[in-house]
């Protein structure tokens, strides 16, 4: 019966769970064997991967019905075993009825302690044949009682092997299908575990603020994290409040300087495209004029370089996590050629030009392979009344001089023209 079990389960477990192996049989049985309905057999297979189909619905309903079960195998065997009870008990009734008179039975041993010695030959004969008879009669009981119980337990399990042999089976698949839930229990739980450690891991990387090495990041996380310090503290928040004011103050003043800086630009922008062409008072031109210089001083002032002409220490490009930053090392890398660049409204010397010019001329060039092919998109025009009108195209061809061909074929359309004219004419 198992055998047959496993392998139906395995002809049909590559075409519902896509391969078969036998822990994929061995979970089906203990499912099946644990579970209490087909529809919690389907349950538990269609967490595993078992399709909703008709199929499947018939697999469970299959495998559900010919799998052994634990509560069934305990059913029986109590049974069995309260019905073996009951029939020794009734052995032992019909062998030793009840005496309801006490006389009789003092008197019998009275008689049996009152025998003679010449008796006990024959005494002992007959209780020997007793004791035969009734061994007899207890094994005639004994068989037809097993030979009942053997017959019902074919007829309810049939092609099962004997009960010693089976219920070894049964308590040994028992201990196995306990112990493959056990371990079953045991995976769900430490998924479950894994699964919240790897959220709680999530979360807590969400809310860190990740402090970089750098001075500028650190210093940036260090008053990061001492505003959430000050969120909690009230006595420290109070103490804080002017710094904290006066440091929000200085931001604020370096964003408006640059608003109002490029509202300036603007304003001067309008003023000359709405003043340009027309004559505008004296007032009005020394406004102008005011603006124009406030605004000039205000942009050198910004272009003034603070930067002290001599070694710095860069800024470090490997990050909190020992990871590097590329964008980071670029900049620590090649800093030190952007100085060299010449701004747009630097002043440019005689040797800067000279320099540029000699590294002009000293490029090579191919030749003319490497020129770009001009393509003309233009041609001649001619005055058609000054055109030379040349002899050869203004000569005449003589007459009189047709070759006997050309007499032959003049003469053949001349005919075919008649012919079209007269048929014309007999048409009208």
């Amino acid at each position: 019966m198992s055998s047959d079990l496993q392998r139906y389960i395995s002809d049909n477990a590559m075409q519902l769970f896509g391969l078969s192996d036998k822990s994929i049989i061995d979970y089906v049985i203990a499912s099946a064997s644990s579970s209490k309905s087909p529809e919690a057999f389907f349950t538990a297979l269609n967490a595993s991967g078992l399709p909703d189909t008709t199929e499947a619905h018939a697999f469970i309903n299959e495998v559900y019905q010919r799998a052994p079960r634990k509560h069934k195998h305990k059913r029986t065997e109590d049974s069995a075993r309260k019905q073996a009870e009951r029939e020794a008990k009734n052995l032992r009734s019909k062998q030793f009825p009840l005496l309801t008179d006490d006389d009789d039975g003092s008197s019998g041993v009275v008689e049996l302690k009152k025998k003679s010695k010449s008796l006990g030959k024959d005494q002992h004969e007959r209780h020997t044949r007793k004791r035969e008879t009734d061994g007899r009669e207890w094994e005639s009981d004994e068989e037809e009682t097993a030979r009942k119980r053997r017959k019902g337990n074919e007829d309810r399990t049939r092609g099962r092997r004997p009960d010693g042999e089976e219920r070894m089976d049964v308590e040994g698949l028992e201990n196995e299908d306990a112990r493959r839930e056990r371990e079953r229990l045991e995976d769900l739980k430490e998924r479950d575990e894994f699964a919240e450690r790897v959220k709680q891991r999530d979360s807590d990387r969400t809310k860190r603020i990740v402090e970089d090495r750098s001075s500028k990041d650190k210093g940036a996380a260090a008053d990061a994290a001492q505003r959430r310090k000050l969120a909690d503290d009230t006595a420290a928040r109070t103490l804080a409040m002017p710094s904290l004011r006066e440091h929000s103050r200085q931001e604020y003043l370096t964003k408006r300087e640059l608003q109002q800086v490029e509202l300036l630009r603007k304003e001067i922008a309008d003023d000359e495209a709405l003043f340009q062409g027309m004559r505008i008072s004296k007032r009005e031109q020394r406004e102008l004029d005011r603006k124009k210089e406030v605004l000039r001083l205000v942009e050198e002032r910004l272009k003034i370089d603070d930067k002290w002409d001599g070694y710095m220490l860069p800024e470090d490009y490997i990050t909190e996590q020992g990871k590097i930053d590329k964008k980071r090392k670029e900049n620590v890398l090649f800093q030190r050629y952007e100085e060299a660049k010449l701004k747009d409204d630097q002043f440019v010397t005689d040797v800067d030009q000279w320099e540029a010019s000699q590294t002009k001329h000293s490029i090579f060039k191919s030749g003319a392979m490497d020129k770009v092919e001009i393509v003309e998109d233009y041609d001649y025009v001619f005055d058609e009344s000054q055109t030379i009108k040349f002899v050869m195209e203004s000569t005449m061809g003589g007459e009189g001089h047709t070759s006997a061909k050309d007499k032959l074929l003049q003469q053949q359309i001349q005919e075919a023209e008649e012919r079209g004219e007269s048929s014309l004419i007999a048409f009208s």
